[in-house]
């Protein structure tokens, strides 16, 4: 008898929250209905955000400047960009990067900025005032997370241990300072595939 309660009562909770959760759904689903239905008849866009050359000013001015010439894209020593793919719609043909593939090695001559003649690009007096992306780790795929002595990203990171410090004996980013280049998600060393850092840019 106790364990027929036992299990009616189980049985209840387990309905519950069922209810719950598919009346928090609808709720939702007739949020964004109301949400799309407001928008109706309005061109509705969404925007994608990459990954730029060094120096790229804002993404609105940026897209607005850049002629596609593709002479960032040649000055680049380490043929690090490239020209961002059609599924970007109206970005297609710009510049971009993919640290995944290679990241920005943050020559001292920043070549690509030297080469932008449309004002795209805007040179910097130091690569720490840079602003290409921020750095995140993602601790549940980090080696040193686990325990173990990894400090990968830490030794390739262009600014002397200033983005990417030690503590713990975990890595840590220091977003203030992150630039963007994608070193660290470049040279991070993971188990079965697994990517421990990722680059965002800056105005995701």
């Amino acid at each position: 008898m106790q364990n027929d309660k036992k299990f009616r009562n189980s049985r209840r909770g387990f309905l519950r929250g069922g209810m719950e959760f598919l009346t928090q759904v609808a709720g939702e689903f007739a949020n964004a209905s109301r949400q799309a239905s407001a928008g109706e008849g309005k061109a509705m866009k969404v925007k994608r955000v990459l990954l730029r050359p060094p120096g790229a000013v804002s993404e609105e001015t940026f897209t607005t400047l850049c002629d596609k010439c593709d002479d960032c894209i040649k000055a680049c020593p380490e043929k690090t960009l490239f020209r961002a793919p059609q599924g970007f719609n109206e970005k297609a043909g710009t510049p971009m990067f993919d640290p995944a593939g290679k990241p920005c090695f943050v020559c001292t001559e920043l070549y690509c900025i030297k080469a932008c003649q449309t004002g795209a690009l805007k040179m910097v007096s130091s690569p720490a005032e840079l602003a290409m992306g921020k750095a995140k780790i993602i601790s549940a795929n980090c080696r040193a997370y686990e325990g173990e002595d990894c400090r990968f990203c830490i030794d390739f990171c262009p600014l002397e241990d200033k983005a990417i410090v030690e503590f713990d004996g975990k890595p840590l980013i220091k977003a203030s300072q992150c630039i963007g280049c994608g070193l660290c998600q470049y040279s991070c060393l993971t188990k079965a595939g697994r990517q421990a850092i990722e680059t965002q840019p800056t105005q995701l």
